[in-house]
């Protein structure tokens, strides 16, 4: 599986907000399903070291169809 970030700007979160947010939109190719447009919203904790990422498919789009095939359709093989 690989990510492909499109030419976007992030949008960054209120520099006031405890926690502040940046936003941008990624593709994710995957072997089986190809490209996946999700959604990534970067929490960030001031003065912390401490980042929290999300990556998402907007509801009802062909990423969260993918998604939710996936979810049912993977197998892990055990290592």
């Amino acid at each position: 599986m690989s990510v492909r970030r499109p030419a976007q700007n992030v949008r960054r979160g209120d520099p006031a907000d405890p926690a502040a947010r940046a936003r941008d939109r990624k593709t994710v190719r995957h072997p089986g399903s190809g490209d996946i447009l999700l959604d990534c919203d970067v929490l960030v904790v001031p003065g912390a070291d401490l980042r929290m990422v999300t990556y998402m498919a907007a509801a009802g789009s062909s990423g969260a169809g993918k998604l939710d095939l996936l979810r049912v359709t993977h197998v892990v093989k055990p290592a």
